[in-house]
């Protein structure tokens, strides 16, 4: 069970008028992608919600208003004042250049992609991927993609693979408790480091996995005994680090206002922590000696971290591990 429950998200429902058939999609970040093989219905999908303006077949119910878009009409609902969820092909998203795709991702807008294969091209949370599909009504079904074998309970002896860069960020922290702690010293670089098919737990941004997803899903199924650690972020586990908790504030934004959910932890992370000279946290630097000098529990006692604290306490039921 992912960790995402408590996170940020708003809701779109469609609602079939002639028999109440209904599909709910939850928006976790500024990126959500609806995936899946051709002939499945994605097309299918995006022509009925553009179509809907015409036939008034199907209610929608969403906090923010729904706009079909094509890759001619984009940069004009970019303009828009209030904002918008822009539904829209991936490909028409990801493939503008240069000053488009920095207003893309500067927008105020939330975006839903709609793939038309099966690979993953934007930065999306790995909540927010999506698989649709027909089903016997002839109505649409939506679940999550693969999960990646997220997980909060491991051993202390196992393997452990990071993201971070040696001596940065979670391989530096994690690296002072943990034996056999190795960098992919970056995202796209973990696939090739699980080539190796021994168990292990990775630690990776999962609130910023889109472009990664496809290859790394391919590792776990091929070997699942490699699991991935249950976290949007190394900045949410520290940001819900007991040792911070004096330094929150009330206002932290939206999550919305961020292009990534690891990027809104880490913007949020690093302003609160600003004139704390022991705390302060800068992305891509050596950590503040205040993290390193905190007592586990001071550091790990949180929903986000409590499966490092188990692993360290070795509190963990056998039955429970992921090697059972």
């Amino acid at each position: 069970m992912q960790s995402h429950e408590k996170l940020e998200y708003t809701d779109i429902i469609f609602l079939r008028k002639a028999d109440q058939k209904s599909l709910v999609i939850r928006l976790y970040s500024h990126y959500t992608c609806i995936l899946g093989d051709s002939g499945i219905g994605k097309s299918c999908f995006f022509d009925t919600i553009a179509e809907n303006a015409v036939t008034q077949e199907i209610e929608i119910r969403s906090q923010y208003p729904l706009v079909p878009t094509t890759a001619a009409t984009l940069e004009t609902v970019l303009e828009v004042e209030d904002r918008r969820i822009i539904m829209i092909d991936e490909a028409n998203v990801f493939s503008q250049q240069g000053q488009m795709m920095h207003k893309i991702n500067r927008s105020k807008h939330l975006f839903l992609c709609i793939g038309r294969s099966s690979n993953c091209n934007g930065d999306y949370p790995l909540q927010g991927i999506y698989e649709l599909f027909f089903d016997e009504n002839d109505w649409f079904r939506i679940q999550h993609v693969f999960d990646l074998n997220v997980t909060n309970v491991f051993q202390k002896n196992m393997a452990i693979l990071t993201e971070a860069a040696e001596n940065r960020s979670e391989h530096e922290l994690l690296g002072k408790y943990f034996q056999n702690v190795q960098s992919a010293r970056g995202r796209n670089n973990i696939q090739s480091k699980l080539l190796n098919k021994t168990e292990r737990i990775v630690f990776a941004d999962l609130g910023n996995i889109g472009r990664a997803y496809q290859l790394l899903k391919k590792r776990v199924m091929d070997h699942p005994a490699i699991y991935f650690y249950d976290y949007q972020s190394f900045e949410q586990l520290l940001y819900h680090a007991p040792v911070l908790e004096k330094l929150h504030t009330i206002q932290n934004g939206s999550v919305f206002d961020a292009v990534t959910v690891e990027a809104f932890y880490e913007s949020i992370l690093e302003k609160e922590t600003a004139n704390s000279e022991e705390l302060a946290y800068k992305h891509g630097k050596p950590l503040a000696t205040g993290y390193l000098t905190a007592l586990p529990e001071k550091l790990f006692q949180s929903e986000i971290g409590s499966g490092i604290l188990k692993a360290l306490q070795c509190d963990i039921d056998p039955k429970n591990t992921p090697s059972s």
